[in-house]
């Protein structure tokens, strides 16, 4: 935190996170003297929980090279008997190796590659389709499934010999593979959980299988293998058809930090004693087209629960900032000049693709000590960041 001080009666602070709460839910994540409405995420520390599952499983994450990824396989969806195939509907659907619910809970499920796309963009097993990548498919939200390009990323970021980025239905990239398995090296962690083929199940314990969001022919898109005995990963294009239950691994889309694209900041509770009235407010923000509403309150008691923030907007729709908008100008007015402790809220609706900032906030006061009228400032020097 920074430094903040009292001044007389004044709380005056150039904190640049303003010592406040965010909301929707997220963290103040202070980077070069600005605040970031952000969620809390740090990958390969942070977990993802999938609530589409009905045992809300949790992911683990782990970080290779720049890319960060979901530690075990996905295991989202019911499970259907291998002889059938999965199909456009509204379940989610996998395969669980030999038809056992305790294969899926240990190595993830097996899926179609079509179903495991989740048709985006109308592709199926059988059709020549490139779905538009990145594909979230059975994902969770801000995950999707790895491209051939991005698994073949993860493979020279873990090899040490050669690895033919090119290569069709042969095995490289020594030693990937070895630290790709459970056990290795990378985290990872990749069970060997075998394959679904034409309704029956092979090659669990011996063969990893995964498949691609990229498509190679109408029934055929590209996937990697893990085999027991290799050190080295396959890249694979022709051996087995899209109708095949493979192995998902998904893998997060953009920044390691995310960011909300709106919300609302409540700032800390400010204190001036022998309030005569409060005047006017005064700020400047960046808003790169977005949209900006303050309010503000007052309150009798230091921790304002006698004043909730059904208050109207006192910026009147200002774009770039307001210079001298009166405090009371909200309808419903909260800012009544006998209460002692004042406190704003600045609400961010975002085009998601732009960054807004809010600098320089000024609450003009007037108080009356001994009977004299005197003006001041509460001023709050900082910068929040939305994106």
């Amino acid at each position: 935190m920074a430094s903040a001080s009292i001044l007389g009666n004044i709380f005056h602070t150039s904190d640049t996170d303003f010592n406040g709460t965010i909301t929707p839910s997220g963290q103040l994540a202070i980077t070069g003297g600005s605040i970031k409405l952000t969620i809390s995420f740090d990958c390969g520390t942070s977990t993802v929980t999938d609530t589409r599952d009905t045992n809300n499983s949790t992911y683990n994450t782990v970080v290779v090279g720049t890319q960060c990824w979901l530690a075990r396989n996905e295991n989202v969806g019911a499970r259907i008997a291998g002889s059938g195939n999965q199909t456009d509907n509204s379940t989610l659907e996998k395969y669980c190796y030999s038809d056992a619910d305790a294969n899926c809970n240990t190595d993830g499920g097996l899926y179609q590659w079509a179903e495991a796309m989740q048709y985006k963009d109308g592709c199926s097993n059988t059709t020549s389709l490139q779905p538009t990548e990145p594909v979230q498919g059975i994902c969770p939200a801000g995950w999707h499934v790895s491209s051939d390009s991005e698994q073949n990323t993860l493979d020279q970021d873990l090899k040490t010999g050669t690895c033919n980025a090119a290569r069709m239905n042969t095995f490289d990239c020594d030693p990937a593979g070895t630290k790709l398995k459970t056990g290795g090296t990378s985290g990872m962690n990749v069970p060997l959980a075998g394959r679904r083929d034409s309704g029956l199940f092979y090659e669990g314990t011996t063969y990893a299988w995964l498949w691609s969001s990229s498509q190679y022919a109408s029934t055929m898109a590209w996937s990697r293998a893990l085999r027991s005995t290799y050190a080295t990963v396959g890249r694979f294009n022709s051996f087995y058809s899209k109708a095949d239950g493979f192995s998902i691994r998904c893998v997060k889309g953009g920044p390691n930090t995310v960011y909300y694209s709106s919300g609302t900041y409540t700032s800390p509770i400010f204190q001036r004693a022998q309030v005569a009235s409060w005047g006017n407010m005064n700020w400047n923000a960046t808003l790169n087209g977005q949209q900006l509403t303050i309010k503000a309150r007052t309150c009798t008691y230091s921790d304002c629960h006698d004043r909730d923030w059904n208050c109207g907007d006192i910026d009147t729709g200002a774009a770039q900032g307001g210079a001298g908008v009166d405090l009371k100008s909200g309808s419903p007015n909260c800012v009544l000049d006998s209460q002692p402790y004042i406190q704003y809220q600045a609400n961010f609706i975002s085009d998601t693709t732009n960054t807004a900032y809010l600098n320089d906030i000024l609450l003009d006061y007037q108080y009356n000590p001994d009977q004299t009228s005197m003006w001041g400032t509460v001023k709050f020097f900082g910068s929040i960041t939305f994106k």
